[in-house]
């Protein structure tokens, strides 16, 4: 049987204790330099890592509203475009054969679609329309340097237009026109020096825009 140890000098449970104290402040002290370390990085990672680096975290929502461009002064958001208005200069023109005399090239019932142009005038001062009209595909007024005449264009209560050329083509290349488009009426006559001969026709405006 083991003879049993000598009970510990009071000296030797003293310095334990000591060293215990020791260790126990030496971890609080690494545990406040870590701690401070992350605390000081966290301030200043702006100036370390640069903005570029930093992680941004946008705010989730509805999408903002589009403005409708209906309001109006500061604030309101930009004002959307308007739509395409007509072009005030030009006229389209329908309309449809109701008589006809002489050697007409086109047959009643036969459908006219033209377009009606204002240009400028420089003698006298002003302007006038050009038309270059053309019935089942026939051209019956006009020509590359023909199809002018002195006309009103109006706007109220509709796009109207109002004009004649007395002239055939004896005086003036091309045939004899009148355009009423608020009476709905269209004649065409011409003589022997015209491409159809000596004819006349009368046709009904059906549109105009």
């Amino acid at each position: 049987m083991a003879a049993p140890l000598p009970p510990q000098p009071p000296q030797q449970k003293s310095n334990t204790v000591v060293w215990v104290v020791v260790g126990c402040a030496g971890l609080l002290v690494l545990g406040l330099c870590v701690a401070g370390g992350v605390a000081y990085w966290w301030f200043t990672r702006e100036t370390l890592l640069g903005p570029d680096d930093i992680p941004v975290t946008f705010p989730q929502g509805p999408p903002p509203a589009v403005p409708d461009g209906s309001g109006s002064g500061a604030g309101s958001g930009p004002m959307l475009p308007p739509p395409p208005a007509m072009q005030p200069d030009v006229r389209t023109v329908s309309a449809t054969v109701t008589a006809t005399t002489g050697a007409a090239p086109v047959a009643v019932g036969t459908t006219c679609q033209f377009v009606v142009e204002r240009h400028p005038r420089p003698d006298p001062p002003g302007f006038w329309c050009r038309a270059q009209i053309s019935c089942g595909g026939v051209l019956l007024y006009g020509g590359p340097s023909a199809g002018f005449f002195p006309c009103e264009l109006y706007e109220q209560p509709r796009r109207d237009v109002v004009g004649r050329d007395d002239d055939t083509t004896a005086a003036d290349t091309d045939a004899a026109m009148s355009l009423d488009t608020r009476q709905g009426t269209l004649s065409i006559r011409d003589d022997t020096s015209g491409p159809h001969g000596v004819y006349s026709l009368e046709a009904r405006v059906t549109e105009v825009r």
